[in-house]
């Protein structure tokens, strides 16, 4: 007499079980490459629109040609986005989430008139720096709109770090004078600080925010109304050089300068004053990074969060910041506290990762192991004789 044991349920528990295990996984691989993929990309488009960005206000330097600058590479870069969204997202507008347009749009525009009046007065080196204000601006802006977001001690301690180290960098330039009219930087400095907190935090923030249930925004549509929206504040400060700040020009005069900015732009001989050879392909390119870094951002924000993607651009400042000693993009001066600075806010923006590291590590762990798991088993025990 012999016997043999069939099971039929345990089986039939188990291969879906490690199914999903294994699917899982590979999946994890694949967000992880794409993962890396957003960061490269993040890095690589944001030195660019950085440099391009202080070369091509350099090219053509001066007050007067700020308002071109920022209304035709807005209208520029929206009809981009205009094309993008009309193949990719045609069906996702969500134009009921207009006031959310609307808030992001302005953030957008004040934030890029802040950076446009800032730039004539702020190194090329010194604006890769202060870029690094995303980090701490978003981090305790999370902290106090979102607070959905766990913090532990390593993550506090870089962003104060980042601060420090922006600190070290900016402090000694207050007491320099300005490379164009002779004006303290102080001013400079405050205008791209805002610039950064507006269009760079709080734009980051407000994404998080749609991105996530349930309001399940799309990447290509918000890009092509956010920049869209932006256009208005951009026209608008044609009118703003009439301040006294701003040069008190006068409405002739306004519209001279935008006359000047066009034969600027297309290079037309005679050259109008403080235009140089080579602006317009600056300016090219300045717009070309400017939409691939948008996306690569929004990209990242949506994937993982925005202080992630503030963790990213981080690698922008010693990047770009090294790249404006080289001649061809400027050939500033590399001084001892500005090589100190970018270490620390390198440090500080490792440190946070790692911070942020501990806690997917523990949230991985308090995960029930699969040995532990209670499998269902209502398998019958079957006996044959032979």
């Amino acid at each position: 007499m012999s016997y043999k044991k069939a099971s039929t349920n345990v089986e039939a528990n188990i291969e879906p079980l490690v199914e999903t295990l294994v699917s899982d996984n590979v999946t994890k691989k694949r967000s992880l490459l794409w993962s890396l993929f957003l960061v490269l990309g993040n890095v690589i488009t944001g030195v660019g629109l950085v440099v391009t960005f202080v070369n091509s206000a350099e090219k053509m330097n001066g007050i007067k040609y700020v308002p071109f600058l920022l209304y035709s590479t807005t209208i520029v870069c929206t009809f981009v986005f205009l094309i993008i969204a009309l193949i990719w997202a045609r069906d996702q507008m969500k134009l009921h989430l207009w006031k959310w347009y609307l808030f992001m749009g302005s953030l957008q525009g004040f934030g890029a008139i802040f950076y446009q009046y800032g730039d004539p007065f702020v190194s090329g080196i010194l604006q890769s720096l202060l870029s690094s204000v995303v980090l701490p601006a978003t981090y305790f802006g999370v902290r106090m709109f979102l607070r959905d977001q766990t913090f532990n001690l390593a993550m506090n301690a870089g962003c104060f770090i980042v601060v420090g180290g922006i600190i070290l960098g900016v402090s000694p330039p207050f007491f320099e004078t300005d490379r164009t009219d002779g004006k303290s930087t102080v001013a400079g400095v405050i205008l791209y600080i805002l610039g950064v907190i507006f269009s760079g935090a709080c734009l980051d923030i407000v994404q998080q925010k749609i991105f996530s249930e349930p309001y399940n925004c799309n990447i290509w549509a918000q890009a092509f109304i956010i920049n869209g929206i932006t256009i208005i504040p951009s026209f608008l400060t044609i009118f703003l050089n009439m301040l006294p700040p701003f040069g008190g020009e006068s409405f002739s005069q306004i519209l001279q300068n935008q006359k000047d900015s066009f034969l600027c732009f297309t290079q037309t001989k005679p050259l109008p004053e403080n235009c140089y050879p080579g602006a317009p392909w600056w300016v090219i390119c300045f717009v070309f990074f400017f939409v691939s870094n948008f996306l690569f951002q929004s990209a990242l924000i949506k994937d993982e969060s925005a202080v992630f993607q503030c963790i990213a651009f981080a690698l922008v400042t010693p990047v770009a910041s090294l790249s404006f000693a080289i001649q061809f993009f400027g050939g500033e001066r590399v001084t001892w506290y500005v090589i100190v600075s970018l270490v620390v806010v390198f440090f500080g923006a490792i440190l946070y990762r790692y911070g942020s590291w501990l806690i997917e590590r523990k949230e991985s762990d308090d995960l029930v192991p699969l040995e532990n798991h209670y499998i269902n088993d209502t398998s019958e025990t079957v006996w044959e004789s032979s």
